[in-house]
């Protein structure tokens, strides 16, 4: 199965991640430029980060869409989530950079990430406007929510400031 192009190049996670951030996460050599080899850890169509995160969207979108996602399918914000979850991935190669927890950079944007993905294949997220069973399920959402402690009393969302409702 083909993995879909998100056009993750280095240039586009320079963006995502600073500069001197990816060049500190994926220059051995310690010479602070990028070689070809190191350039391939992001690249590299079978085995780079920006592969092996394209992959995952591709098993969450896959339940969902056909893959490879074509035109407009790869939208701005999967293109951020996907090279977000790539920057985490490259991240991980230094564990000089885990926080106390051990949690590597761009961990809590990896889970927004596959948080987002989840939403896309459950159908919550339309990915497209062809996507009519994501569009009715949005169209059909209630301002109201209950709340607990009022013994689920409706009380207006912030969806919709003007329809309030003393406490």
């Amino acid at each position: 199965m083909a993995t879909t192009d998100y056009g993750l190049t280095i240039a586009v996670m320079q963006k995502l991640m600073a500069s001197p951030r990816l060049v500190d996460v994926i220059d051995d050599d310690g010479d602070g430029s990028l070689s070809a080899d190191e350039q391939a850890l992001v690249t590299d169509t079978s085995t780079g980060a920006a592969y092996r995160a394209g992959s995952v969207a591709d098993s969450y979108l896959g339940q969902r869409y056909a893959i490879p996602l074509t035109g407009t399918q790869v939208t701005p914000a999967l293109r951020h989530h996907v090279g977000m979850l790539c920057a985490h991935y490259l991240a991980r190669r230094r564990p000089q950079y885990r926080d106390a927890e051990g949690r590597a950079p761009y961990a809590a944007e990896a889970d927004e990430a596959l948080a987002y993905f989840a939403l896309l294949r459950d159908g919550r997220v339309a990915l497209d406007p062809a996507d009519t069973d994501a569009a009715d399920a949005s169209a059909n959402a209630s301002p109201y929510v209950t709340h607990a402690k009022r013994r689920g009393e409706r009380v207006t969302s912030t969806t919709n400031p003007y329809r309030t409702r003393r406490w």
